[in-house]
């Protein structure tokens, strides 16, 4: 009988482990890697989802800057008063070293266009490579086409701001541009009256 009971042994645990031990190890290291798999994905969607809400946030500091200035033109807020929050706004935007309006004043300095782009002349800049130039830069600050002003831009050494935060910035640009217009139109009304 003892041959009999070793050779149903030997049968049931080839290599002398249980073939349920065997099963069990081969099952506990799936459960394991499948939770590590469970743990790298959780953490990509976390990741993801903090990112999302960067975005998110950022734009709706963009929105909020557009939308502040637009009001305080809609409302007819005096241009000096329009001028100075959109140079606070400029300044946090592009994170400014400088920021001054000079009215009426073009050329002499790289332009930033409304597009976010920056030249000089015919010369293009690739700020995501090379950064801003370290001269001031000029955007101007247009009434419907044209130009009434400019925001002469110091950028901290290094910086490089993105695409969306200099679109922003010449948006608000052309709101102190259009707060100028106002007044202009204003004072022309009251000479024609």
């Amino acid at each position: 009988m003892s041959a009999a009971i070793q050779l149903r042994t030997r049968r049931e645990h080839p290599g002398g482990q249980p073939l349920i031990g065997r099963s069990v190890k081969r099952d506990t290291k799936i459960a394991r890697a499948h939770s590590r798999l469970v743990g790298v994905l959780v953490t990509e969607l976390a990741v993801r989802g903090r990112r999302h809400r960067e975005v998110a946030a950022t734009k709706a500091g963009y929105l909020a800057s557009i939308s502040t200035t637009a009001g305080l033109v809609i409302s007819r807020t005096s241009p000096p008063e329009v001028i100075a929050l959109v140079k606070d706004q400029l300044s946090v935007l592009l994170d400014l070293q400088a920021c001054r309006f000079e009215l009426g004043r073009f050329g002499g300095m790289p332009v930033m266009d409304a597009d976010g782009q920056i030249h000089s002349g015919t010369t293009a800049w690739d700020i995501d490579h090379d950064g801003v130039p370290a001269e001031p830069i000029e955007l101007r600050a247009h009434a419907s086409t044209q130009p009434v002003g400019r925001f002469v831009l110091t950028f901290k050494p290094g910086a490089a701001p993105a695409t969306a935060s200099r679109q922003v910035a010449a948006i608000l640009a052309d709101q102190a541009g259009a707060a100028l217009a106002q007044q202009q139109g204003s004072a022309a009304h009251r000479t024609w009256a």
